[in-house]
């Protein structure tokens, strides 16, 4: 059997970050892969009269680990010029075990003896139409699975035996690019198109899908699945170079950022997109009910139950893409004027990071620009159907489903870059700016071996991140969830002191200053088909709507380790699963002092439901035409330490509601302040017209500390909704729909309890619910000390169709029992039941524990109320008028 290793180490800057060892293996050998001198026979797969076409097949390709190397030398972090002893351990690896390919159908069963077929093509001297010669690169493959047993921290002995779970991807591949030699900055007419999955380039219509796989345990554990997924990433007519910062992607005007100007009453044309599609229907399986306890590979089959289903479709527009090395930064720097202090991210250690920035393709621009109105951009969201293999559905399976479909996106407000920003501030790191609808400077890929690689604090009410001193300075909280430990609220084989290594994701100074103006209802029948239903020659219905959720100044940091299914207790391991710490917040910054937050009408963070078409005359984007109503510039802070990602099983087969998506954190916090009021949505141009543009109607402070479990759920086939004491809503013939439960341990941290702020932050009223006027926020009524257990039960996210119910009427419903007190216990220890939460946590000690709150006007306490049992059901339906 012929092999082949790899282990070259290359010094470019980008290659220099990685390295791969493979141990390549393949079945009965193709003469390809063993190097032999070709014959006759093996020619045959090669053609050179117009370009060269080289095709591989072989039984199936197997590698016995692939690794990715960061910083393979260690770093350099205190910019000495050398790397001593203790920065050697920067040095840290990403290993994948078990790596294959091999023919699958559909489903996901094993083709026989099909082969793994990997087809390129290269074309060299092909002219545009100015005469440029141009290089062609095709690469595509047949359906295959690309699979990985394990994905382990091999750099860091502590956790080097753990997995973070297997995955699969059954798919056809394929990528083209065609360019001015293989990169260049200079040109501009490059066309690159990639896919997983199959479609017909010329209608768009998908023929074939993928399926992606993840499991975190053996065989016998509950996997998800995303479901017909298709991804497709098309530039027609574009920029695809490498410069300085790394490899650039552009169309259009991108870039260009500082001229507004470009963007005014232009007609855009294709040169200026990048077609997307990222669609797929999450599905959750525990298979053992299916196998005769026995489990099974992964595989899809009508026993699969469905969550929701999630689609980004159509075409950005002005893109500017750049991937660069570089990951976890290191260090201080002198922040501008007298702030003091702030990191350095420009000294960057070895991993990836990315910088994004697009507009969205609209729906005027799609239509009457474009000709074309699948270009317009458009996010799908809503329920699964019954799961039918190949399309079939057999008796008693539903094919149905109703989604809804966010539409006509574009920017909110005034565009602002960093060289053309008014005021006496210095922005620096592109802080504040809104040059388009979504722009991500800063997202930044590594691997780490512990405590002393993050990324540092955020300052929670400052527009800088900088060390702790530089936010209290600056009237601010440091937040700091450690990376590398994992406290002892596991058991005792899962904890570790500053040494569990993992993957970092970090995001700074990102803005999606964006709305959607208008929605769509699709409704897919048992037929598989979406109809016409209100005659205006477009599939479902359309509302001039707009669910808002403009976010500014996004910051955040998560660390994912190895490890923590409670489900794998062979040898009581729990090696495989996901341990994370999360920190993510987005802050509003006030318009006369945008280095605090406050309320920013035109560059915030807000949470909205708005008329876009208020004259009622079918056209969106008119001056003084659109108010929204909700929680307008918001700030919010969610930390959480040592969060349990685990695919649950349910070993009750009747009850779905035990197994799903949970996620499970000992110590977590989640603070959000808003105002609630309305205003006037801006037009076109980004102007809110002449007179008054926004209504405050009250000032809203929560704080939420303590312990939180969340589980996401499939609906139950059997489901009945009787009065059993399982449900008693009224929507008896609720079938797909995405259930969900959670238990909260509400109390008091400790002051900066494990980085996360607690205490401290909140003026010393722990869990508190204040409301203030606007303009006095010190007079507040209060709910402080919030103390005990609350749990939701037997939650439904429902999107109901037009048929559905005796009113014709299409809706939403938000359904769920609330358990308060002594009736939480259940549902409170299945969420905590494995996990110790430290004694000196007020909300410590037996689950079920009554609700306590001190009830405050100002800062001057009026009483106690105790609730010790309580149980509430509450259910928000939501339809068109």
């Amino acid at each position: 059997m012929p092999s082949l290793m790899l282990n070259k180490k290359n010094t470019a800057p980008l290659a220099k970050k990685l390295r791969a060892i493979v141990y390549l293996a393949c079945l009965p050998a193709s003469p390809l892969w063993a190097l032999q001198p070709m014959n006759d026979a093996a020619l045959s797969g090669v053609s050179g009269q117009d370009g060269l076409t080289l095709n591989i097949s072989a039984p199936q390709i197997t590698a016995q680990s692939m690794a990715w190397d960061v910083d393979p030398d260690g770093f350099d972090v205190d910019g000495s010029g050398g790397i001593n002893t203790a920065e050697e351990g920067f040095a840290s690896t990403l290993q994948f075990d078990g790596v294959s390919a091999r023919s699958v159908d559909a489903s996901g069963a094993v083709v026989g003896a099909a082969p793994v077929q990997i087809l390129q093509t290269l074309d060299v001297g092909a002219e545009d139409v100015s005469g440029l010669p141009l290089l062609n690169y095709h690469i595509a493959t047949n359906r295959v699975r690309l699979q990985s047993d394990n994905q382990r921290i091999t750099s860091q002995p502590a956790v080097e035996d753990r997995s973070f779970g297997k995955w699969a991807l059954d798919a056809p591949l394929s990528m083209t690019i065609r360019n001015h030699g293989l990169f260049s900055t200079t040109y501009d007419k490059a066309y690159v198109r990639g896919e997983v999955g199959r479609s017909n380039p010329e209608t768009g219509e998908v023929l074939e899908y993928a399926n992606l796989f993840y499991r975190q345990a053996w065989h016998a554990h509950s996997y998800m699945t995303m479901h017909n997924f298709y991804a497709k990433w098309e530039m027609p007519s574009g920029t695809l170079g490498i410069n300085d910062e790394g490899i650039l992607w552009k169309t259009g005007y991108a870039g260009d950022w500082d001229n507004p100007a470009n963007d005014s009453g232009r007609t855009i044309s294709e040169s200026d997109l990048i077609n997307i599609a990222f669609d797929f229907e999450y599905l959750y399986k525990f298979p053992v009910h299916y196998s005769g306890g026995a489990g099974e590979d992964f595989v899809v089959t009508s026993n699969d139950r469905g969550l929701m289903h999630f689609g980004w479709l159509g075409s950005l527009r002005d893109v500017e893409l750049k991937w660069r090395p570089g990951g976890t930064w290191y260090g201080l720097t002198a922040g501008p004027g007298s702030i003091g202090d702030i990191y350095d991210v420009s000294n960057k250690s070895g991993g990836l990071n990315l910088s994004a920035t697009w507009d969205y393709v609209t729906q005027s621009q799609a239509i009457n620009d474009l000709a074309d109105a699948s270009k317009e951009f458009r996010w799908q969201l809503g329920e699964t159907s019954d799961v039918c293999p190949g399309g079939i559905c057999a008796p008693g399976q539903d094919a149905s489903r109703v989604n809804f479909e966010l539409r006509d996106w574009v920017i909110w407000g005034k565009r602002t870059s960093e060289d053309n920003l008014n005021g006496s501030y210095d922005y620096g790191n592109g802080l504040h700016t809104k040059p388009a609808a979504s722009h991500f400077p800063l997202i930044a890929i590594d691997v780490i071996n512990g405590a002393g690689q993050g990324a540092a604090g955020l300052c929670w009410g400052f527009a800088y991140n900088g060390p702790s001193a530089t936010c209290s300075a600056n009237n601010s909280q440091f937040i700091n969830v450690q990376p590398g430990n994992i406290g002892s609220s596991y058991p005792a084989e899962l904890r570790h002191a500053d040494d569990a290594g993992g993957l970092a994701i970090h995001i700074r100074d990102g803005q999606l200053q964006t709305y959607s103006r208008s929605i769509r209802l699709l409704e897919r029948n048992a037929s598989m088909q979406t109809p016409d239903l209100d005659g205006n020659g477009s599939p479902g219905r359309d509302f001039n709507w707009g669910l808002i959720y403009a976010l500014a100044n996004v910051d955040g940091s998560f660390y994912l380790y190895p490890g923590g299914n409670s489900g794998d207790t062979a040898g009581g391991s729990r090696n495989y699963g996901v341990i994370a710490d999360i920190t993510l917040m987005s802050q509003t910054f006030d318009e006369t002092n945008p280095l605090q937050q406050g309320f920013n009408w035109d560059h915030g963070t807000h949470l909205l439901i708005a008329d876009t078409d208020m004259d009622g005359d079918d056209i969106t984007g008119e001056t003084r035409d659109s108010l929204g109503i909700g929680f307008a510039s918001s700030s919010f802070l969610l930390a959480a330490n040592d969060t349990r990602i685990m695919l649950k099983n349910h070993w009750n087969a009747s009850d779905y509601y035990e197994g799903g998506i949970d996620l499970t954190s000992p110590v977590a916090r989640f603070h959000y302040k808003a105002t609630f009021g309305g205003g006037v949505l801006p037009d076109n141009g980004g102007s809110y017209g002449v007179g008054p543009s926004i209504v405050k109607g009250a000032f809203l402070d929560v704080n939420l500390e303590g312990a939180a479990n969340i589980r996401f759920s499939p609906s139950n086939p059997a489901d009945t909704w009787d009065a059993s004491g399982q449900y008693t809503g009224i929507y008896n013939t609720s079938r797909n729909y995405l259930g969900y439960s959670a238990a909260l341990r509400l109390g008091t941290l400790p002051n900066n309890a494990e980085g996360i702020g607690g205490n401290a932050s909140s003026g010393q009223y722990g869990t508190y619910l204040s409301l203030a006027e606007p303009s006095r926020k010190e007079v507040a009524w209060r709910f402080a000390n919030v103390n005990g257990d609350i749990a939701f039960t037997n939650g439904m996210i429902d999107v109901r169709g037009t048929n559905e119910d005796a009113d014709l009427k299409p809706k939403m419903v938000l359904a769920n029992n609330m358990l308060i007190g002594y009736a939480a216990a259940g549902r409170t220890t299945d969420g905590f039941g494995d996990m110790t939460i430290p004694a000196t946590h007020s909300y410590s000690g037996p689950t079920g524990r009554e609700l306590t709150t001190n009830m405050m006007l100002g800062d001057q306490t009026l009483g106690t109320a105790v609730i010790p049992s309580a149980q509430v059901y509450s259910s928000i339906t939501l339809t068109p008028q």
